[in-house]
């Protein structure tokens, strides 16, 4: 089993947790606002200062529901985010014990899901939930159900790569680590082969350890203290990051 840093899905989970202390506070307030108007309607029974008060009462109800839907919305894709991670984590724990996987990283680029430290060298990994069909574009970037993306994965987990990179190299005094770039889909069907998604490769989680076990780096592979070296410094920065949470290690007589 491999030693494990973090809890996988923390990022997402503590997104979920605001948007919930949003939509409470959202529903108080409107609660409130429908009761002084109703209130207020009531008094004025039989004027027209009621019926502005009745339109105003709609309009809070119509409002409240349209800003709940969005809120649920963001709320839900967040909650898909943190099972996907989680589901990957399931996958990455069944490596052999010369791994190291860190949990929840943040970049000035954004978060890195996870991260592997082994024998073979570093992989940053993104997970995504996404439902549907996942190809290559032809340009290295990839495309769902057919359609361009807004924001391709490719380019900002090669940007968080090159930004976690310079946080790294202080801490752990290694300038050459060459780090992959891993583009996890959980639910989707995949078919973007390797090779045509530009500098991440793209998989399902049942295919990571053979993936490891097959990846050959062409600039040469490290020894079990380099390992070391590097994953304590990607636990170092991770444990940056309020609300960081180290879970698991395996033992290994240290």
């Amino acid at each position: 089993m491999a030693r494990i840093v973090g809890k996988p899905g923390r990022y997402g989970m503590e997104h979920e947790a605001k948007i919930l202390q949003k939509q409470l506070l959202i529903g108080m307030f409107l609660i409130m606002g429908i009761g002084i108007a109703l209130g207020a309607s009531f008094r004025f029974v039989g004027s027209w200062i009621a019926w502005v008060m009745v339109a105003a009462e709609l309009g809070l109800l119509w409002y409240g529901k349209r800003l709940f839907s969005r809120l649920d919305d963001c709320r839900k894709a967040w909650s898909s985010g943190s099972e996907g991670e989680r589901e990957v984590a399931d996958a990455l724990a069944k490596l052999p014990d010369c791994y190291c996987v860190i949990h929840d990283i943040s970049t000035d680029y954004g978060n890195l899901d996870h991260v592997v430290v082994g024998p073979k060298g570093v992989f940053a990994i993104e997970t995504k939930r996404w439902k549907g069909s996942v190809s290559a574009d032809g340009n290295g970037g990839l495309l769902l159900n057919g359609k361009q993306l807004s924001k391709d994965p490719v380019k900002l987990l090669t940007g968080a790569i090159m930004r976690i990179k310079e946080r790294l190299i202080p801490l752990t005094q290694i300038s050459d680590v060459y780090i992959q770039g891993l583009i996890v889909f959980p639910i989707s069907y995949l078919d973007a082969k390797w090779g045509s998604t530009g500098s991440a490769h793209c998989l399902v989680p049942d295919k990571i350890e053979s993936y490891l076990e097959q990846w050959y780096n062409p600039k040469r592979t490290l020894s079990s203290e380099e390992v070391e070296r590097i994953a304590r410094g990607f636990a170092a920065l991770a444990r940056m990051e309020e609300g960081f949470e180290c879970v698991v290690t395996a033992d290994h007589g240290r």
